[in-house]
C-alpha cells in the first residue's frame, strides 16, 4: 500500500495540489495470495492492508499497469481505478540479443523464486511424471527460497526429488547479471518459468532480452511477452509434463526477436512528457466550511479534573467563530459540580457557548442531547478529557471544504498524566485506516468519537446508540454510517490528545457487551444469517 498515506491527505485535505500522483501495480496482497493458492494467514491485517492498497490506487491521478493482465485482474476483481489509466511495460535497459536453438537440452534450470506462486511445485510433479520414461538431464532451481503448501521450498524439494533418486542442485542469491552470466555459460541449458499467476515477470523479460531459450507458463502476462506456441503451456503439472517430453526429445526452438524492450523505453519516455487529460489541482473547494458552521458537542460526567484542560485547548484555537455546547450529564461529584459553574462564568464572555445540565442519560443520550441544540452543518463531539490541538478545528474546517462526504475522523495520541500538567508524556498513537468494512466488525479501523460529521448525515442515522450498559458507541456509530451509504474517511493528521485514563468508560464495561453493540450495526444492515455468521466467529 504504498502512497496510501499521500494518497488519503490529497482525497481528505487536498494535499499535493500541483503533483501528480501514479501508482503501479505491480503485485498486491490480494494478487500474491492467489498465486500463491493461499487464504489470509492474518485476516484482519490482510484485510486492512488490501483495503489501504485499492483505497492508493482508486485515489491516484494515474494508475500505471505493466501488463494488460494486471488491468484486466483490477477489473474483473472490482477494483475502482482512477479516470486515467495506461499500461506501460517495465523498462530493461539492455540491448535485445538474438536467442538461439537447442538440439539437445543438457540442464532445465527453474527460474524464479522458489514458491508456490512460481510453480515451483508443478514443476516438482512434473519432473517426477517425466522421470518414469525419460532420463532428466541436470536440473538446477535458481532463486531465493520461498514458501509452499508444504513448507519451505528446500524441505519440500528434498521430500519429493531425493525419493525419487532426482539429482538436482540449488542456487540462491545470484544477482539478474549473475544469473544471466551463468546461462550464457550454458549455452544448451533451457530455462523453465512455470508460474501460476505472474504480471510481467522479470525472469521472463531478461531472459528474452538476452535470448536466453526458455518455457513458461501461459499465465497473466507471460502471454503479452512470449508469442510463440512451442515456448507456452498450461499452468498445470500435466501440461509442463507433455511439454517437457517434447523439449527433451525435440529440442527447443530459438524465440523470435523481442521487441518489448525498446517499445517499452518508448513508452516510459512519453510518459516523462505525458500531459493528463484533466487538471488535478482543485480550482476551488467542494464548499466553504467556516468554523462558524462547527459546533463542538462535549458530554460531561464527573470530569472536573480535566474539563478545564479541554475548554482551554478550544480558546486558544488557531481560528474562532464555531460554536461550543457543553452538557453536564447529572454529575455527582461536588468538585465536578463547583468547576462547571466556574467554567461557564469564565467563558460567558463567548456568546456561542453554551453549558447545559441534564439528567443522566449516559454518553450517547448526552452527545445526542448536545447535538440537537447545534444549529450548524456540522459538529465534532470531544470527551471532556481530550485536549485538541491548536489547529484542529481550522484542520477539520479545511478538510471538510474538499472533502465531499459525511465523516472525518483524524489520528489522534494518547497520553497519561495528572490533571492540569503540561506533561503530556505520549505513549501510543491511533491512526485508523478508514471505513474497511470487512473489518469493521471486529476491529475500530474507523476512527474517535472526535471527528467531524455533517449533522443531516447524523441525524439520518439516528445519532448515537444510547445504550448505558455498553461503550463502542463512536464504533457503532461510524460502522452503521458507513453500512447505511455515508462517506466515510480520515483526515491522517494528529489533531487532539487522548487521556488514557483507568476509569474510562469502555475500559470498564464489558468487551462482550460493547463488541455485541458493534455487530448490531452489522446484522441490521444484512440478511438475518449476517448476524449469525460473524457472531459465530468473533473471537477477543
Amino acid at each position: 500500500a504504498n502512497g496510501f498515506c499521500a494518497m488519503q491527505a490529497r482525497h481528505t485535505t487536498g494535499a499535493y495540489p500541483e503533483t501528480l500522483l501514479t501508482i503501479c501495480l505491480h503485485s498486491s496482497s490480494e494478487w500474491q495470495r492467489q498465486g500463491m493458492r493461499l487464504f489470509p494467514k492474518n485476516p484482519l491485517e490482510d484485510s486492512i492492508l488490501d483495503y489501504c492498497e485499492r483505497y492508493a490506487v482508486a485515489h491516484a491521478d494515474i494508475a500505471l499497469f505493466p501488463s494488460k493482465h494486471m488491468f484486466d485482474w483490477c477489473v474483473q476483481h472490482d477494483w475502482h481505478l482512477p479516470p486515467e489509466k495506461l499500461v506501460v511495460p517495465y523498462h530493461i535497459d539492455v540491448k535485445a540479443s538474438d536467442s538461439h536453438r537447442i538440439e539437445k537440452v543438457s540442464e532445465l534450470i527453474f527460474f524464479g523464486r522458489l514458491e508456490t506462486r512460481k510453480g515451483l511445485e508443478i514443476f516438482v510433479q512434473a519432473l517426477l511424471e517425466v522421470s518414469r520414461t525419460h532420463t532428466l538431464p541436470r536440473i538446477t532451481f535458481m532463486g531465493k527460497i520461498g514458501q509452499t503448501s508444504e513448507g519451505k521450498a528446500d524441505a519440500f524439494l528434498a521430500k519429493h526429488l531425493d525419493p525419487a533418486g532426482i539429482a538436482y542442485s540449488v542456487v540462491v542469491d545470484k544477482s539478474a547479471a549473475e544469473c544471466m552470466a551463468l546461462f550464457e555459460q550454458s549455452p544448451d541449458s533451457a530455462v523453465v518459468i512455470p508460474s501460476l499467476l505472474d504480471n510481467l515477470p522479470y525472469t521472463v523479460y531478461e531472459c528474452i532480452a538476452h535470448g536466453v531459450p526458455l518455457i513458461a507458463a501461459r499465465t497473466g502476462g507471460i502471454p503479452e511477452m512470449v508469442q510463440h506456441a512451442d515456448h507456452l503451456f498450461e499452468p498445470t503439472a500435466k501440461s509442463l509434463a507433455e511439454r517437457l517430453r517434447h523439449v527433451l526429445t525435440q529440442g527447443l526452438s530459438a524465440l523470435p526477436k523481442s521487441t518489448l524492450p525498446g517499445e517499452a523505453k518508448v513508452l516510459w519516455q512519453r510518459l516523462r512528457r505525458y500531459t493528463p487529460k484533466r487538471n488535478f489541482t482543485p480550482d476551488r473547494p467542494a464548499r466553504f466550511v467556516r468554523p462558524s458552521d462547527i459546533t463542538i458537542c462535549i458530554a460531561h460526567f464527573n470530569y472536573g479534573d480535566y474539563l478545564p484542560d479541554l475548554l482551554e485547548s478550544l480558546d486558544t484555537q488557531s481560528v474562532n467563530g464555531f460554536a461550543v455546547v457543553i452538557v453536564d450529564d447529572g454529575s455527582t461529584n461536588p468538585w465536578s459540580l463547583e468547576v462547571f459553574d466556574d467554567l461557564a462564568a469564565r467563558f460567558a464572555h463567548r456568546t456561542n457557548w453554551t453549558f447545559l445540565r441534564k439528567l443522566n442519560g449516559g454518553i450517547g443520550h448526552t452527545r445526542n442531547f448536545a447535538a440537537s441544540h447545534a444549529t450548524t452543518d456540522y459538529i465534532v463531539f470531544m470527551d471532556a478529557d481530550n485536549i485538541a490541538e491548536h489547529h484542529m478545528v481550522e484542520r477539520f474546517a479545511s478538510a471538510m471544504s474538499i472533502f465531499d462526504g459525511d465523516v472525518l475522523t483524524c489520528y489522534f495520541r494518547g497520553f497519561r498524566n495528572q490533571a492540569n500538567s503540561i506533561d503530556r508524556e505520549i505513549v501510543y498513537s491511533y491512526m485508523p485506516a478508514g471505513p474497511c468494512l470487512e473489518v469493521g466488525y471486529k476491529a475500530n479501523v474507523f476512527g474517535d468519537a472526535n471527528a467531524i460529521i455533517r449533522r443531516r448525515a447524523f441525524l439520518q442515522v439516528g445519532g448515537f446508540g444510547e445504550e448505558r450498559d455498553s461503550s463502542f458507541e463512536d464504533w457503532e456509530l461510524f460502522a452503521r454510517m458507513a453500512l447505511h451509504g455515508c462517506s466515510v474517511d480520515v483526515l491522517p493528521e494528529h489533531l487532539f490528545l487522548y487521556r488514557h485514563t483507568d476509569e474510562g468508560f469502555s475500559r470498564n464495561t464489558s468487551l462482550y457487551l460493547n463488541h455485541t453493540r458493534v455487530l448490531g450495526a452489522y446484522k441490521r444492515s444484512g440478511p438475518a444469517w449476517l448476524g449469525r455468521f460473524l457472531s459465530a466467529r468473533f473471537t477477543q
